[in-house]
């Protein structure tokens, strides 16, 4: 690929405009290798509430500005919980050659609580701060500060919708915006799930891209509660979405739902005290679950997230499906070989009131990217046969307006 901007100096001020005050910024040519881990992308930084937050941005060749010139895609990818920009960047790196604008956004270092006391986890970390079991609980609570002290003094759960309305208002100031567009894997699929639901920026997008997370109960319950100022439920507008999943992602499975049954039986009786690993697994496995028929009855969140998105978007609920070709195993050791099927099942929309829902399930994926470092064995994971990031951009040409050309 051609280096980007080869010929403009290396520290490039341009002016970063959010909701409360103008903040000169710095997008840094210089320190992007090591901050973005791609040399067509800079480092920049803008002032959020008092706090200077970092993302990496790539721009098309020669942008023009938005009076002249044709439009352009704008696409926020997101990174996932422990990660950082450079991650999300190299998720769409291979896309420079095309005519699109990235986002990529920092998390903030956030509280990660898991388990039950006196067996609690209680770390910082970067996490996007969105409704999850682990994360904000309702909509009151995005306006309390992270717990656990973690992240900057005025930081409160609510800075990262803050930081998304901050770029968008960015975007729409400097460039000829042709749309806003927006991915994300793990938590930062949970982050792109959460604007898909958040007024008033859900209004501002066109489409989403959700890799390895779904919907929680606690995004299901915020919408049918009342939201607090600015937040809202978005309750009527939809988007065209795409969801990509493992069957072998631990996530995947409901946990929160097993944990409460579980709890729930041994109350009742049916299963005797949990004391160990042994004893849980003898009670998950030879008792009926709840809601139950019989014995492994739980859906996957794979399952509920995709039933939840096409009820959402009133599709069709008799899919067309697919699968993708095996593009070979590869020569390496079996963990690096391509042993995965994508099934790919298109939920198409009744216009004029809806939107497609498209579902890849990997079966036999694992928590990672599909073909994140190329779409033939050996690709340095088990998912060889098609590349995510594609498949999404891909789905938004043929149902949300997205349009590139080639350098």
């Amino acid at each position: 690929m051609p280096i980007f901007l080869a010929a403009i100096p290396l520290l490039l001020l341009v002016v970063i405009s959010t909701a409360t005050a103008a903040q000169a910024q710095a997008c840094t040519r210089a320190t992007s290798v090591a901050a973005c881990g791609n040399e067509e992308f800079l480092d920049c930084t803008i002032n959020v509430d008092g706090v200077d937050r970092e993302f990496c941005l790539h721009k098309p060749k020669e942008l023009p500005p938005p009076a002249t010139g044709h439009a352009r895609p704008v696409v926020f990818v997101f990174h996932g919980g422990g990660g950082n920009r450079r991650n999300a960047v190299a998720f769409v790196d291979h896309l420079t050659e095309q005519d699109i604008i990235f986002i990529a956004p920092q998390a903030l270092q956030s509280d990660l609580t898991l388990g039950v006391p006196p067996a609690t986890v209680s770390v910082c970390t970067p996490l996007w701060r969105h409704l999850t079991h682990y994360g904000v609980q309702d909509w009151a609570d995005f306006a309390n500060p992270n717990p656990n002290s973690c992240g900057p003094a005025g930081a409160n759960n609510d800075h990262d919708l803050k930081l998304v309305e901050a770029l968008l208002d960015e975007a729409d100031a400097r460039f000829n915006v042709l749309g806003h567009y927006a991915m994300g894997f793990s938590n930062g699929a949970g982050m792109a799930l959460q604007l898909m639901i958040t007024d008033p920026l859900s209004a501002r997008f066109f489409g989403f891209g959700l890799i390895a997370n779904g919907i929680t109960q606690e995004k299901v319950d915020a919408l049918g509660a009342a939201g607090v100022k600015p937040w809202q439920p978005n309750t009527e507008t939809l988007h065209p979405t795409m969801l990509i999943w493992g069957t072998a992602d631990k996530i995947a499975f409901p946990s929160e739902t097993i944990i409460a049954d579980i709890d729930a039986k041994v109350t009742a009786g049916t299963c005797p005290a949990i004391t160990d690993a042994r004893s849980f697994m003898e009670c998950y496995m030879l008792t009926p679950t709840s809601p139950a028929t019989s014995v492994f009855d739980y859906f996957s969140r794979i399952d509920e997230t995709a039933f939840w998105l096409v009820i959402r978007n009133g599709a069709f609920l008799r899919a067309v499906e697919t699968t993708y070709a095996d593009k070979g195993r590869g020569d390496g050791a079996l963990l690096e070989q391509d042993i995965t099927v994508g099934v790919r099942q298109d939920y198409v929309a009744l216009e004029p009131d809806s939107e497609p829902v498209s579902v890849i399930t990997v079966v036999g994926g694992n928590h990672e990217i599909p073909g994140k470092d190329g779409a033939h064995a050996p690709c340095g994971s088990n998912n060889c046969d098609f590349r995510a990031i594609d498949e999404i951009l891909d789905f938004w040409r043929g149902h949300a307006g997205f349009e590139t050309q080639w350098k």
